[in-house]
């Protein structure tokens, strides 16, 4: 099925797939437009058919990312599809507002439901702190931060997810925010890198990633994509490379530097920079 499905995203893409993101039997599809949006799907069902395969129209879901509601109407083997404001794809969910805080708030949920499971063990004074420790590592923090690639952390953004990170973390360590103890005293006797902090160094990862990639790939295309459109009156949003140009910024370099360094060449050099703090 895998290779069916290749080759009926080549037939539709003719070799270039910057405008489809397939996993699996997973596909979605990005166009600018409602008529480009109906003429890929138009072809994707061709090609599908050709190949043997058929597309899920009940499965099948439009959004439209606009700061103003608009409606559409795509057809796909002469059903309309259904227009939501809000779906998950790989786990990550997205909403038509394009608001940032959206995926976070949902990794927080998810935090939250599994704390809750695990609260027995991670209160149980019979259970070594060290074991505890690893939980939060390995199980709880990879649930809050995936995706966090992508995340434009705004001030309360990072107060949230700071405060979900240390309610865990008194948990584990015995105590509770009436104790007044500092988080970065928390941290440092339990010997856990700061959630922010944590977060900042896997978004410079991916930059570095991205900045070695080659045009053609999805992800560096549409990084660098910029919209006709202008923004719209009022104070805009925070953009995500304005978290990478702090993040540099705060290891002592500008970010015109970095971009026009050969660090990023090297993921060795690249990996021992993004691990370097002042």
């Amino acid at each position: 099925m895998d290779q069916m499905l290749k080759q009926a995203t080549t037939k539709v893409a003719g070799g270039d797939h910057s405008d489809t993101l397939a996993y699996a039997d997973d596909v979605g599809l990005i166009a600018c437009s409602a008529s480009e949006l109906q003429d890929s799907i138009n072809k994707w069902c061709s090609a599908l058919k050709d190949n043997g395969l058929k597309l899920n129209e009940a499965k099948s879901e439009v959004m439209v990312v606009s700061r103003v509601p608009e409606t559409v109407r795509i057809i796909a083997n002469g059903r309309e599809l259904n227009q939501v404001v809000e779906f998950k794809y790989l786990g990550v969910v997205y909403d038509s507002t394009a608001i940032k805080e959206t995926a976070v708030n949902d990794r927080i949920n998810k935090y939250s439901m599994n704390v809750g499971m695990l609260y027995p063990l991670l209160k149980d004074r019979h259970v070594p702190r060290a074991v505890k420790v690893l939980i939060y590592t390995s199980i709880l923090r990879p649930i809050l931060t995936y995706g966090c690639e992508a995340w434009t952390l705004t001030s309360a953004a990072k107060s949230k997810v700071q405060a979900a990170e240390m309610r865990v973390l008194r948990l584990i360590k015995g105590v509770t925010r009436r104790d007044r103890l500092r988080n970065e005293d928390i941290r440092a006797e339990l010997q856990v890198k700061s959630i922010l902090q944590f977060i900042e160094d896997t978004q410079m990862r991916w930059y570095g990633h991205m900045r070695r990639m080659t045009p053609s790939r999805a992800a560096q295309r549409w990084w660098i994509w910029k919209p006709k459109t202008t923004r719209p009156r009022g104070r805009p949003r925070k953009r995500w490379m304005e978290n990478i140009k702090e993040a540099v910024e705060s290891r002592g370099y500008t970010l015109k530097e970095i971009q026009q360094s050969a660090l990023f060449q090297d993921r060795g050099e690249w990996r021992n920079f993004v691990t370097d703090r002042p």
